[in-house]
């Protein structure tokens, strides 16, 4: 029975994701639309991640919105995708369903990582109901915010690999170490060097017990977990250079620019994710983050002092870097540690409770705390009377019955609205779409080639010029279209 609370509470997550996850029945623009594109289309090959299968002209293979190869982002969350979609058919919904799991896992992994820290049952209860019920995470599971899938994955890996040094630290078993490296590597394999965060601190208290004990056997399980990581995120890496090695160094040095320039006019302040706290943590309870790492340093006899250590240095170490060294902010960069702001939080509410005096008054504070993280009202507001969200969902039901609209041989859908091209060619099976048209200067070799256009209904800006709208066998697409 004691488990019981447990698996009510990842019962609560898992349906709560699964909600989410079929809110809108669309792709979301920033960044959703090109992961699904692009897990699609590794449903053919997981060697070769492409955004445009067919590219019928030119283009710039830079430009990750609208290149061929497309090795903008690390591939394992979109093999997921694939994976999904595999089993569940293609859909908009299908694709988010690995982050509904993921996301439900990471309430087991906080429950745990909690127990281990704090050995105190209640305490490690309210973490995972806290993580269960996090609305930002619940939005990035629904596509609405940007990174999306790409940010649960990694933080999943990340949890997984705190969590398995954790356990690391209590057994003393290799297999444990080897399982950091795991976590690690499949972390990286999701985006990037961040991956590697648990390393710091279990570094540092390495070096620090080879210094007490002089003794190599200390740094052994970390040196096997490292290896164990590259072996696992290198493979790629070298295979991208390989096959693909001016766009690979081209992405390589972009993502290095992310620390020390603006890129896409994502910048801000020092304080930019202190500033979004509340949206990680919930109005009320960002407060209790720091709260709670005062009151686990205070009471650091009670609990596991090296893995304290651990999640402070991680939680710090991210919020420093990404506020004061990388000059790109985005929100989702900082959420990575917010389940460790979830455990701190919960050994605040923890000390709290231990001042109350009657269950009813313990309760109450729970709920509050629950209805402060869920958010619910936030998320059904952000879409009521939504007229971009009901144009896009409008949209949609047009773009999935496109191909049976098409006249025989006609492939090619031109005069999109500006990057819903993606959306026709994730919901189309073998049809190239481009938003606006092709540069006209391409009008005559399509046409020399016999390639078939068809276009959707010229509306405001979108009217095609005469190198199209006089193009030979051009079909207007019938469709109510915004």
């Amino acid at each position: 029975m004691k488990y019981a609370t447990l698996i009510h509470i990842l019962v609560l997550g898992f349906f709560l994701r699964l909600h989410y996850a079929h809110l809108d029945p669309y792709l979301h623009a920033w960044d959703e639309r090109y992961h699904a594109l692009v897990a699609k289309n590794l449903m053919d090959d997981p060697l070769l991640p492409l955004l445009r299968a067919e590219p019928l002209v030119p283009y710039d293979d830079k430009a990750w919105c609208c290149n061929h190869i497309w090795v903008h982002k690390q591939p394992l969350f979109m093999w997921q995708m694939a994976a999904s979609m595999a089993i569940f058919g293609v859909s908009e919904f299908a694709m988010r369903y690995p982050s509904v799991l993921m996301g439900c896992l990471m309430i087991l992994l906080c429950f745990r990582i909690t127990m281990l820290l704090t050995q105190h049952w209640m305490t490690s209860i309210v973490a995972a109901l806290i993580m269960s019920t996090s609305n930002y995470h619940l939005e990035q599971v629904s596509g609405w915010i940007g990174m999306d899938h790409n940010d649960v994955a990694f933080s999943f890996y990340i949890l997984a690999s705190i969590w398995a040094y954790a356990e690391f630290r209590l057994k003393n078993q290799m297999f444990w170490a080897l399982s950091v490296g795991v976590f690690c590597g499949l972390a990286m394999l999701n985006k990037w060097l961040t991956g590697l965060l648990v390393f710091l601190p279990w570094t540092l208290l390495s070096i620090y017990h080879f210094y007490i004990e002089k003794k190599f056997k200390v740094i052994v399980p970390i040196t096997l977990a490292l290896i164990t990581c590259f072996a696992i995120f290198l493979p790629w890496q070298v295979y991208l250079f390989h096959q693909f090695p001016d766009l690979a160094r081209y992405e390589m040095t972009y993502n290095q620019r992310h620390l020390t320039e603006v890129l896409e006019g994502h910048g801000g302040s020092a304080v930019f994710y202190l500033e979004r706290f509340p949206q990680y943590f919930g109005t009320q309870l960002y407060l209790l983050v720091p709260a709670g790492i005062w009151v686990a340093w205070y009471h650091r006899k009670r609990g596991d002092l090296a893995l304290n250590y651990t999640l402070s240095l991680c939680l710090l170490v991210v919020l420093f870097f990404f506020s004061i060294v990388a000059q790109t902010k985005l929100p989702s960069y900082v959420f990575i540690i917010a389940p460790i702001g979830f455990i701190y939080i919960a050994i605040a509410i923890n000390a709290l409770f231990d001042l109350l005096p009657t269950l009813s008054s313990k309760t109450a504070l729970l709920t509050v705390v629950c209805l402060s993280s869920l958010s619910y009202l936030n998320t059904i507001m952000k879409r009521k009377d939504n007229a971009e969200r009901q144009t896009m969902i409008e949209n949609t039901r047009i773009y999935k019955s496109l191909k049976g609209l098409l006249p025989q041989n006609y492939h090619t859908i031109i005069n999109a609205n500006s990057y819903e091209d993606i959306d026709i060619m994730f919901f189309n099976d073998g049809i190239t779409a481009y938003h606006w048209w092709p540069d006209e200067k391409y009008a005559d070799s399509l046409a020399q080639k016999g390639v078939l256009l068809a276009s959707m209904p010229n509306r405001g800006a979108y009217v095609l010029p005469y190198k199209y709208a006089s193009y030979p066998g051009l079909h207007y697409l019938n469709v109510s279209y915004k």
